[in-house]
């Protein structure tokens, strides 16, 4: 048997390029604006939309995977137009 330690608090998928934040499955909304709110510090997380309960495709692009208590890599340090952040517990 193989067991999954580790708890996804979100995975999501940011295109700078589009605006678009994307989310595959339901996250908690507090949690969600905080990690906005880390990735954005001057607040452009408002000029996005949202894509949510879709499939979507991961790769090419960087993955960053932080904890809730953990640094978030800024939106302005990144320099690809699109990236991945995992959110664990």
């Amino acid at each position: 048997m193989i067991l999954n330690l580790i708890n996804h608090i979100m995975k999501l998928q940011i295109d700078t390029g589009e605006k678009v934040i994307k989310v595959e499955e339901k996250v908690n909304l507090g949690e969600f604006i905080q990690t906005l709110k880390k990735i954005f510090p001057r607040g452009d997380w408002r000029n996005y939309s949202i894509d949510c309960n879709n499939t979507i495709t991961w790769a090419p692009y960087p993955w960053y995977y932080t904890t809730t208590s953990g640094t978030i890599p800024t939106s302005e340090s990144i320099t690809t137009t699109c990236f991945n952040v995992d959110i664990q517990n």
